[in-house]
């Protein structure tokens, strides 16, 4: 990116993917801004000043962050750089589309003039033409490879917090693995990602006897619930404070899905889902292809009323039944409305159909109580570790 027109991009809601992804854009020449997913109260505070309460609370954070962000470089900003702030707007057809304007609003209210704020699903091939010709297919390579090493230190996390000989050697080879998945995300190069896989899958099956004796909690709900930490209050890391394993979708998979529902980038989700495509059956995390969840989902959730985020719940609840992952953290967003029809509506159906399910629905906004939310997630991991006692 020229210092003319550098970008502030976020390309996805997840503080653990954006190093992959800011390699990906190293190796494409952008000069990019992340926003981080800390400062919590300060974010929504900023947000809330500048949107309706009412409004999807993802939206109000991604407010905030904007806010915060454009505000460290504001010398910059009144300098005369044009910039374009990239939103991801991962809800097709729902509220989170509101998020550009609101943003834009935020950006006058906070007098930050020359800042173009953009849906990241709406931009098109001019776009990133101009930017670099492949941008697509580099993302798509940050983002695999973040979902990686994602699955991997979940895998390990409880055995690496247990301590002992073998919790320092799985943490210096997850060390290994995460650099060998910067490089790749980098390098921009399917095959360098296949190698980031291979070396993170030797070293969980080094540790499968060890690792695979932890109880595990399956993560589900909207792509900014599961995997923001500074929307879910740090949930994946308060799983594992229960001495539980983390089990989340792949991220990459869940963007590729959103691109084909709402026909945005097809490169970008053709991409990944040819890299994906290498690691069925093969992959010690258990990848689903699409129709698999289609299939789970069409049997609890109308298709004419799957709108938004919705059509993510469901089937990743039963692919994760099928693969033995019975107790569920179910995390939705405060006015997340596709979410409760698609998420808490279909719950009772979803139950039926897998008789042991326990799910724990999480919701989350500026006024969520932690101690609430905590004692729910102490309960259901409290089931999941007499689950894995009784096995």
């Amino acid at each position: 990116m020229t210092e003319k027109n550098r970008n502030l991009l976020i390309p996805v809601f997840s503080d653990f993917h954006a190093p992959f992804m800011r390699a990906s854009l190293k190796g494409a020449g952008c000069d990019s801004v992340s926003l981080a997913s800390g400062a919590y109260g300060r974010t929504a505070a900023l947000g809330l000043a500048h949107v309706n309460n009412d409004a999807c609370f993802a939206t109000i954070i991604t407010a905030g962050r904007a806010i915060m962000a454009m505000g460290e470089e504001k010398s910059s900003v009144d300098g005369g750089s044009s910039r374009a702030c990239a939103l991801p707007c991962l809800c097709p057809d729902c509220r989170s589309k509101d998020a550009p304007w609101f943003t834009q609003r935020a950006f006058e209210g906070e007098a930050f003039e020359g800042v173009r704020v953009l849906n990241l699903l709406d931009l098109d091939e001019d776009f990133y033409d101009d930017v670099c010709a492949d941008l697509p297919e580099r993302l798509a390579c940050g983002l695999v490879a973040g979902d990686i090493v994602l699955q991997l230190e979940n895998y390990l996390a409880p055995l690496i917090r247990k301590g002992g000989l073998s919790s320092g050697k799985a943490s210096s080879e997850l060390a290994r693995c995460r650099t060998e998945a910067i490089f790749a995300a980098e390098s921009g190069e399917k095959e360098a990602v296949w190698r980031a896989a291979e070396q993170a899958d030797t070293c969980a099956r080094g540790h499968l006897n060890e690792a695979s004796s932890f109880p595990v909690i399956g993560v589900v709900g909207s792509y900014p619930a599961i995997f923001d930490s500074g929307i879910n209050d740090g949930l994946i890391a308060k799983i594992l404070d229960e001495g539980c394993q983390a089990v989340v979708p792949f991220a990459s998979q869940l963007l590729a899905m959103i691109c084909r529902e709402c026909g945005a980038w097809p490169r970008f989700a053709g991409a990944i889902e040819e890299m994906l495509a290498l690691f069925q059956g093969d992959y010690f995390a258990p990848i689903p292809i699409n129709e698999e969840h289609s299939d789970i989902q069409d049997q609890v959730l109308p298709v004419d009323v799957a709108t938004g985020s919705s059509f993510l719940v469901p089937g990743y609840i039963g692919l994760f039944a099928h693969r033995g992952v019975y107790d569920i953290a179910y995390a939705s967003t405060f006015a997340c409305m596709s979410g409760h029809v698609g998420g808490s509506g279909v719950l009772r159906a979803i139950k039926k159909r897998y008789p042991e399910l326990s799910v724990a629905p999480l919701e989350y906004d500026a006024g969520t109580s932690s101690v609430n939310q905590l004692n729910r997630l102490k309960l259901l991991a409290s089931v999941a570790r007499e689950r894995r006692a009784t096995r």
